[in-house]
């Protein structure tokens, strides 16, 4: 009788159900990434976080058990390791997970990848489209040049289209990268649905009119994007990216779809090095996500006297909140401060001086610590996903 599932099954319920005989899981490395997942998704042994915590976790969690069993679904045929065997099972979990998500975001299954979009993506900045949209220079490509540009992986080796044949990829091939001296990066984009694309970009006719440029933009023609940004490979070795795309404006939290996506190809990312927009090195040393799923733990342990908990505990530090993050953007406005850490460090200084108060010599609110204004404005300025994962990589170097 073929498996049906109301509500996401457990590790074990699921390794019963997608057992086949004389086949090793081990072989198959999505597989076991899928079960790593449901493996951590009940947060067993998290006690001292709140349940909130976990349910935001567990959320996370799905989504990306939502991308692994997607990209399973996609490959299993043409893989070798991969069970055929266990399609009915992978389509079930799929199925389930899918609406449980649905019910996450309180939508229908129309309507998920736009709320997955919302959650995970990042939009064309108001930057490039005035590039696109009022200059009018940027060419987009259709689906079938698209796919020319697709790197496809192979043994964990990243592969793409030349000559009619797939090869091993290297960002400093001349194709795709006309300034390849002293430069080992080319740009490249990862789509909603997982997929990375490579290819020469260059912008020699800006304000032409004549649409020949090819930005980041151009894979997908200005759709949300996971992240992009620019990539270094060395003979299919992925070993760096870059969060350098002017058109999309990515931020280090953007670096974990990519990280994901790698690690799902079974990239060792103990050789990627991350690097920011100017190409300073986040000293980020990248296995360390997703080598320990405990770092979840970590993060939201961090995170528990954040904002919510805060406003759980008195109602007031809602009215705080909402204070301190207009204070924040009248600051960034006039100039007084700038949109990074020493920004943030000055304004946190100056915001704990201003709600001191006179009498007591204490902070007007208890709980008023540096973490607590830190956490309000990273939640505006990057969203809820957004900064924890910006916090999560903040960490790695430590």
């Amino acid at each position: 009788m073929p498996v049906a599932y109301k509500t996401i099954p457990s590790h074990d319920a699921w390794l019963r159900d997608s057992s086949t005989a004389l086949s090793r899981r081990a072989d198959d490395r999505i597989l076991v990434q899928i079960d790593e997942a449901l493996d951590f998704l009940p947060l067993d042994g998290q006690d001292r976080l709140t349940e909130q915590q976990k349910q935001y976790a567990r959320n996370d969690i799905t989504c990306d058990l939502f991308f692994l069993l997607d990209h399973w679904l996609k490959v299993f045929a043409t893989t070798k390791g991969m069970d055929k065997r266990r399609e009915p099972a992978v389509k079930e979990l799929y199925r389930c997970t899918a609406e449980q998500l649905c019910r996450i975001f309180g939508c229908t299954i129309n309507v998920l990848p736009m709320q997955l979009e919302k959650y995970f993506g990042r939009a064309l900045t108001s930057h490039g489209s005035v590039i696109d949209n009022v200059a009018n220079v940027a060419r987009y490509v259709d689906r079938a040049e698209r796919e020319t540009y697709r790197l496809h992986f192979v043994d964990a080796l990243a592969h793409r289209w030349k000559d009619g044949k797939l090869v091993l990829a290297d960002s400093r091939d001349q194709d795709v990268n006309p300034t390849r001296v002293g430069n080992e990066f080319t740009g490249y984009v990862m789509s909603m649905s997982r997929e990375l694309y490579m290819a020469m970009h260059h912008d020699g006719n800006r304000g032409t009119g004549h649409q020949k440029n090819f930005y980041h933009s151009s894979y997908l023609a200005g759709s949300a994007v996971l992240c992009a940004g620019s990539i270094r490979i060395d003979k299919g070795k992925v070993t760096g990216v870059q969060t350098d795309s002017g058109h999309y404006q990515p931020d280090a939290s953007h670096v974990v779809n990519v990280l994901r996506t790698l690690r799902m190809h079974g990239v060792d990312l103990s050789q990627v090095k991350v690097l920011d927009y100017e190409g300073k090195g986040l000293q980020v040393e990248a296995d360390v996500f997703v080598n320990n799923d405990g770092s979840w733990g970590q993060i939201l342990e961090r995170g528990r006297s954040n904002v919510l908990n805060l406003q759980a505990v008195n109602g007031k530090h809602a009215e705080l909140e909402k204070t301190i993050v207009r204070l924040w953007k009248d600051g960034l406005r006039r100039g007084t401060w700038r949109d990074d850490e020493q920004g943030a460090e000055l304004f946190v200084g100056i915001f704990l001086q201003m709600w001191e108060n006179p009498v007591s010599g204490k902070n007007t609110f208890a709980g008023v610590r540096p973490e607590y204004v830190l956490t309000a404005i990273g939640c505006e300025s990057s969203g809820r996903k957004q900064a924890m994962d910006k916090e999560l990589l903040a960490q790695w170097d430590k």
